[in-house]
């Protein structure tokens, strides 16, 4: 998926969260919103709940870096619905089901 959105990899080492900002805010968020929250009994139940959050978190909750709109709809805006970049399946799932 790199190569169809001209992203280049870069190398991260071990415990130097300070080098990646951006998936470090998300797990900071994930664990305080979802993991810290809840209690799983079986693995079914903490696949669909994981889902349900992650769908609310890429369609309903505005996020201030995309100047408070969605992910999924930022996505559809900056590259097109049709862009090869949403075909890749960077982005999931753009029209949600309720």
């Amino acid at each position: 998926m790199a190569e169809v959105s001209g992203v280049d990899t870069l190398y991260l080492a071990p415990g130097s969260p300070w080098e990646n900002g951006y998936v470090e805010s998300f797990n900071s968020r994930l664990r305080e919103e979802f993991l810290n929250r809840e209690l799983f009994l079986h693995i079914d139940e903490l696949r669909y709940v994981a889902d349900r959050w992650r769908m609310d978190y890429n369609h309903y909750c505005p996020h201030s870096s995309l100047g408070y709109m969605a992910p999924a709809a930022y996505a559809v805006k900056f590259f097109g619905e049709g862009s090869a970049f949403l075909k890749a399946g960077r982005i999931r799932d753009l029209h949600p089901e309720n």
